[in-house]
């Protein structure tokens, strides 16, 4: 039987919060999108630099977060609330934007 995400998501960050001693957070997204996200990733493989995907849960900090990287970024998927960007090698991913 398949149990839905929103009766999971509390499951998970419950136990992850008891074995870790800290409250943990969980984004879980159905197979489909997943897949599709990976589909639409423009990357491709390259030893010069490293592809990063970042999955925000709330718009509000998409937003801000997107505005951040705007400079960098190569493409969002805003329905998934999903940033898609890539970073030289040798330089430090907080270096890279900030």
């Amino acid at each position: 039987m398949e149990r839905a995400i929103t009766e999971i998501k509390p499951i998970l960050e419950k136990m992850l919060s008891e074995f870790f001693h800290y409250q943990a957070f969980v984004q879980l997204y159905n197979y489909n999108i997943l897949l599709n996200i990976i589909n639409k990733c423009p990357f491709k493989k390259e030893e010069s630099h490293y592809p990063y995907v970042i999955f925000i849960d709330t718009e509000t900090i998409f937003e801000e977060l997107e505005g951040l990287f705007r400079k960098y970024l190569r493409t969002t998927s805003s329905g998934n609330q999903v940033i898609l960007l890539e970073s030289h090698k040798g330089r430090k991913f907080s270096n890279t934007f900030f």
